[in-house]
């Protein structure tokens, strides 16, 4: 299994996070080095990859410009993210990346990050 908590997550999972709140953002200058070295550009990307982690105010307020960089939208909507989420855990998971007992774990923190919305509980996922 791979080690989740060191793992760079790609940026449409970083967006995701930022809508439901559970970005880790003291890791996200850490992701843009190396999304950068892996190809993507963008003045926004090389400023946040630049930062330390410790301005979370810094890292909130570049990102949305990154991902824009990088072609990422970030989505509209608790659903919409929590979309994202889930197909990320469900691919983690049948990757052999994740258990399915931290893929539920995952979900769980997901839907509770929405406030319980209607939306995200009625996602397939959603009903665990």
């Amino acid at each position: 299994m791979t080690d989740l908590a060191t793992d760079v997550p790609p940026p449409s999972l970083v967006a995701a996070q930022l809508v439901l709140g559970s970005l880790a953002s003291e890791r996200v200058p850490w992701w843009a080095a190396h999304w950068l070295a892996g190809g993507r550009d963008g003045q926004a990307l090389r400023e946040l990859a630049g930062l330390d982690g410790n301005d979370s105010r810094a890292v909130w307020d570049l990102l949305p410009d990154a991902l824009a960089d990088m072609s990422v939208e970030i989505p509209s909507s608790a659903a919409a993210a929590a979309t994202l989420s889930f197909r990320h855990f469900a691919s983690l998971c049948l990757s052999g990346g994740a258990s399915e007992h931290w893929v539920a774990q995952k979900v769980e923190e997901t839907v509770a990050l929405s406030g319980y919305d209607p939306a995200v509980l009625d996602l397939a996922l959603g009903q665990l």
